[in-house]
């Protein structure tokens, strides 16, 4: 087409400006940014809109010369650069989150390896940098080859800069989206606006100066890539192939309840905040009614802020706090764990009792629990229900939109920092789509979408009913389960805090504004994620409360001990109020603590000194005559609460691919006795250490 015009070169640049046009009206209103990035933005885009046509135009005029080439093109620097770019973009960033956690990508009910995420990407990178990019180049004129090299050459430079200095402060999910709002820090903007320029004026010189050094440096930077992207590769593949392969999808997951004997129920409602519960509650008072028999700790301790931490002591009790797991440092953290998940279905199965197990956190160290640990125990079922009561359909898009995620987050990594928020576009890399497993919050009262962790956590407490067999069997039954609707900050419709595709309690949350404050203290409410962890908490009560009500209708309520319990809590202060004259957000270490025994009535709520590690004692008190801990023949009790101060951990080091030693990795530990909301009653006892014993 291009030779049959008269003057293709004006054509193109003509095309090629009012291209520009229309993306700038896109970058500086569609996107929102703020003043001064809308400054620094449209200068730059009005030089790209401009120059080109501008520098073409006055070459007509004879006012500039056109430039004579010195040297030919090379084909083979273009395509080591475009190469480079692909492999950069579709393969090595990809690789990386996928390889952090692997097991969190894994589809269960389908099986479907997240590998295929990295070829999706790399395919679409290859085909546009590559072949693509590649046709147009041989297409074009020597001049244009030249203008095609040094562009692609200095792309490489900004990519590689920008991937490698670039570090958020927030997680990234299996979404691929961050748990927060993501913010460019302004000075980290200039600072990266100088460094790219820095880089392209280096680039252009080494060009000029040293072309064949440039193809050797793409060669050697190529096969680097190349060889990280393998090893992410070999590391997804082999973590994926120990998820434990037993599960079938045929496999309907369900627990006992006997009318007959007594029944004890243990539910871990991970990163459950304590502090919400009495402000919902006085919110939604029926609920009260629907907990008829429970008493709440509000004065409840968590030995860690985060589950591989703090949830053993939770699973296992005192034997099995930090300090007593770093004590026993001849054994791997992750026999511990493991140990600490078979100590009450273990004893109970041992007991006579019907024993299920559902979701045991971090079992076997993994991020999708290994149901082998319980291999060899007579009584025991293990599930792991994970996208088990997800539609098809639900999946589909889930899968569909990681792949569109991988693709927008691996642009969002190589782009300039002034590039970032709008290619990230609040979690949806550019999709107008709202059916995106993913969710917009506009503001505290307004979101739209539904991010898909959430709601397969959700679906699983609407069919606590669906996995409950009522019984008259002679034997009683233990349920020791796991969910995470708590977890996920994540925006509901109020008053009935549902997920919904587009929410909007501007109305709701003007006329109840006071539900924050009660006796006279207030809950911090000022940003979305606030008023988002709030209302998962709020729907997590809920639908267990309708758990309850169903247990109620099937006669099995008054004969069920059942405990309601987080591993940890979560600070939902800001960063000033948050810390303590000591240093430390005592709410970050208060897990919810509801617990009702047989046949109790009423609602009572109690300011006893508890911590989550009298879970297994209070689950066999009673039941079990003399509890001992099957794994290492010690006595349950919770002696040890008061024998001494309780020694927390705060570490925030989550990940069990890192801190997966024999003991924790050092961190900062505090002691805390009596009541943990008395500031004064927390010391630092050590900074950046490894605590084996009391100081």
């Amino acid at each position: 087409l291009c030779g049959k015009l008269k003057h293709p070169g004006i054509v193109v640049s003509v095309v090629f400006a009012l291209l520009g046009c229309l993306l700038f009206p896109c970058a500086v209103y569609f996107y929102r940014l703020n003043r001064m990035k809308r400054a620094l933005l449209s200068p730059i885009l009005g030089l790209m809109l401009v120059l080109q046509l501008a520098i073409y135009v006055l070459i007509i005029k004879g006012r500039l010369k056109k430039p004579e080439l010195k040297r030919m093109p090379s084909g083979k620097r273009f395509f080591l650069s475009a190469a480079f770019l692909a492999v950069l973009t579709g393969m090595l960033i990809p690789s990386s989150v996928i390889a952090s956690s692997p097991q969190e990508f894994v589809d269960l009910s389908t099986r479907f390896h997240p590998l295929w995420y990295v070829v999706n990407t790399a395919l679409v990178f290859t085909g546009l940098l590559v072949l693509w990019a590649g046709v147009f180049y041989s297409l074009s004129s020597p001049t244009a080859k030249i203008c095609f090299e040094f562009a692609f050459w200095g792309f490489c430079g900004v990519a590689l800069l920008d991937h490698l200095s670039f570090s958020a402060d927030n997680l990234l999910t299996s979404g691929v989206f961050y748990i927060t709002a993501f913010v460019m820090n302004q000075k980290s903007l200039y600072i990266n606006l100088l460094a790219v320029g820095g880089v392209l004026l280096l680039s252009v010189f080494l060009l000029l100066k040293w072309p064949k050094l440039t193809e050797k440096a793409l060669v050697a930077m190529l096969a680097a890539l190349l060889c990280m992207s393998a090893v992410n590769g070999a590391g997804i593949i082999r973590s994926v192939s120990q998820i434990d392969g037993e599960q079938r999808d045929e496999d309907v997951p369900y627990f006992t309840l006997s009318k007959q004997q007594k029944n004890v129920v243990v539910l871990m409602l991970d990163r459950a905040i304590g502090e919400y519960l009495p402000y919902i509650f006085n919110e939604k008072p029926e609920l009260k009614e629907q907990y008829d028999g429970f008493t709440f700790y509000s004065n409840s301790l968590s030995l860690g802020y985060k589950t591989n931490i703090a949830s053993p002591a939770l699973f296992g009790g005192y034997e099995y706090t930090p300090v007593e797991m770093n004590k026993r440092d001849s054994e791997t953290l992750k026999e511990k764990h493991n140990e600490a998940l078979k100590v009450m279905p273990v004893l109970f199965a041992a007991e006579g009792y019907d024993v299920t197990v559902v979701n045991p956190s971090y079992a076997g160290y993994r991020e999708i629990p290994d149901l082998g640990i319980y291999d060899g125990y007579e009584g025991i079922r293990a599930y792991s229900i994970t996208d088990y009561f997800s539609d098809n359909e639900d999946l589909m898009i889930d899968r569909q939109t990681r792949m569109d995620n991988f693709c927008g987050y691996s642009i969002f990594r190589v782009a300039p920092h002034l590039a970032k928020e709008p290619i990230y576009s609040k979690g949806f890399y550019f999709s107008c789509t709202t059916a995106a497993y993913n969710q917009v919050i506009e503001g505290t009262s307004k979101a739209r979408g539904i991010r898909y962790d959430f709601i397969d956590n959700y679906n699983q407490l609407c069919n606590l009913s669906t996995m409950t067999t009522i019984t008259d069997n002679e034997q009683g039954s233990f349920l020791l389960l796991t969910n995470e609707c708590s977890h996920s900050a994540h925006l509901l419709q109020e008053p009935d805090y549902i997920p919904q595709m587009d929410v909007d309690n501007t109305e709701y949350d003007a006329a109840h504004a006071d539900r924050f404050t009660l006796d006279g203290q207030s809950l911090v409410m000022e940003t979305a994620t606030n008023f988002a962890f709030y209302q998962i908490h709020a729907c997590s009560l809920i639908e267990v409360g309708n758990w309850l009500d169903y247990l109620r209708e099937q006669g099995v309520y008054d004969n069920t001990r059942i405990i309601i319990v987080a591993d940890h809590g979560f600070s939902h202060q800001d960063a000033e109020t948050a810390e303590s004259d000591n240093g430390v957000d005592a709410g970050c270490f208060n897990p919810l603590l509801l617990v009702k025994d047989f046949n109790a009535k009423g609602f009572q709520s109690s300011d006893d000194f508890m911590t989550n590690a009298d879970v297994p004692t209070l689950a066999t008190e009673g039941v079990v005559d003399n509890p001992v801990n099957p794994m290492t023949g010690k006595a349950i009790n919770s002696d040890e609460k008061t024998a001494h101060d309780q020694y927390v951990f705060a570490s925030q080091i989550y990940d069990i691919e890192v801190n997966n030693g024999n003991t924790f990795l050092p961190g900062d530990w505090y002691s805390v006795h009596d009541d943990i909301w008395d500031n004064n009653n927390w010391t630092k006892v050590a900074e950046d250490a490894v605590l084996k014993e009391a100081p």
